[in-house]
């Protein structure tokens, strides 16, 4: 199946006219990096990873996204790709907006860095924040908007750490 998903997504490559979504970036070997988030059907896309003309990864995505953001989470100078999908989880079984975190491992192939079945309350949306005077920290940020159990909009923010992500006070 996942073979079957690969082949599809080279086929959008060549098919697709325009691309959905896409991020450019040049590497450290001072080549040009290109991801790209492309749609295969209504409710599936595949994430691509371009150097140069060639391409080097894809990562199938079989549920909605709604939102697709690449910035340095981990200060190692590569982008992750965050993506905001929506479907259940093994742990949560209900439909709902989730945060997808993937990595360019050796700035090569893409992998899961994080698949979350959860933050602290359900994720509304979110965007990826570059340090800042008042965070002067070397990686991105996570900001989101979540709803607690009363039905409030609440603010949190993540730093990427380790498998997971760690919350941090923003004031």
């Amino acid at each position: 199946m996942r073979l079957l998903s690969i082949l599809l997504c080279l086929f959008v490559t060549v098919t697709a006219s325009a691309f959905d979504r896409e991020y450019r970036y040049q590497r450290a070997d001072g080549r040009e990096a290109c991801i790209r988030l492309v749609s295969v059907t209504d409710s599936t896309s595949a994430v691509q990873y371009w150097q140069g003309d060639s391409l080097s990864s894809v990562w199938p995505i079989d549920c909605p996204v709604f939102r697709f953001q690449c910035a340095d989470l981990t200060a190692d100078g590569i982008p992750e790709i965050a993506l905001g999908v929506e479907r259940s989880s093994r742990y949560a079984r209900y439909k709902s907006k989730r945060l997808w975190l993937l990595k360019l491992y050796d700035e090569d192939v893409i992998r899961p860095l994080w698949l979350s079945s959860r933050l602290t309350y359900n994720l509304i949306d979110f965007k990826l924040e570059a340090p800042t005077a008042v965070r002067p920290h070397k990686a991105h940020v996570i900001h989101t908007w979540q709803q607690n159990e009363q039905g409030d909009t609440v603010e949190l923010w993540y730093r990427q750490k380790g498998f997971g992500l760690k919350a941090f006070d923003n004031s």
